[in-house]
C-alpha cells in the first residue's frame, strides 16, 4: 500500500512494490524496468510539485545517488 501526500494509506495504484528490490540500488538501475505508466525520479533535496497522481511512479534518490524509496503519486 502506498500513501498520498496526506498520508491516507492508498492501494499500489502505480505498481511500486514490484519494483522493491531496486531500493538501495544507484540511480542507473532505473534504465532496466520496462514501465508503461509515468515515473518521476526526485534527487536528494530536490523540489517536487505536491500533485497525487495515482499512476505514476515516484522514485527518490539518497545523497549518494541511489534509490531512497518508491511511491505511487
Amino acid at each position: 500500500m502506498a500513501k498520498d501526500p496526506q498520508g491516507q494509506t492508498q492501494p499500489d495504484t502505480c505498481g511500486a512494490a514490484a519494483f522493491a528490490k531496486l531500493i538501495g540500488q544507484p540511480a542507473a538501475a532505473l534504465a532496466s524496468i520496462a514501465r508503461d505508466g509515468p515515473l518521476r525520479v526526485i534527487a536528494y533535496g530536490a523540489r517536487a510539485t505536491t500533485d497525487f497522481r495515482p499512476t505514476r511512479l515516484t522514485v527518490r534518490l539518497d545523497r549518494e545517488g541511489r534509490i531512497a524509496s518508491l511511491t505511487c503519486g
